[in-house]
């Protein structure tokens, strides 16, 4: 990445020598993986008079550059106590139950409705 923490598709393409679907397809892996998230929206500027027509360039970061890393402990202790559910062998049933009552915590106005869409 680049030495601000944020790198464009077209520095991905270049940097690594593939074309614009493989790397969309790259980045996209890299976001549903929650290892890259969108760090800023930049407007695109083009012609002698510097027009904006509409065009803009996103740029991608880790998540740590762009959020505050406090979070991070709290998320890493979450993730342990699924890993420990895995292993104490609950149901699906139980699993998502203990599940819902997690997300209630976070989102105590949250509906039956929005958490059964939410949770699929």
């Amino acid at each position: 990445m680049a030495a601000d923490g944020d790198i464009t598709v077209k520095k991905v393409r270049e940097l690594l020598g593939i074309n614009k679907s493989k790397a969309d397809a790259l980045l996209m892996k890299l976001q549903m993986s929650c290892r890259v998230v969108t760090g800023d929206i930049q407007r695109v500027y083009r012609g002698p008079y510097l027009e904006y027509k509409g065009w803009q360039t996103a740029t991608f970061c880790t998540p740590e550059a762009l959020f505050d890393t406090s979070g991070i402990e709290e998320m890493l202790h979450l993730e342990h106590n699924i890993s420990h559910s895995l292993e104490t062998g609950h149901s699906p049933k139980e699993s998502y139950r203990l599940l819902c009552g997690h997300i209630r915590t976070i989102v105590p106005d949250i509906t039956d409705r929005e958490l059964s869409h939410l949770l699929g």
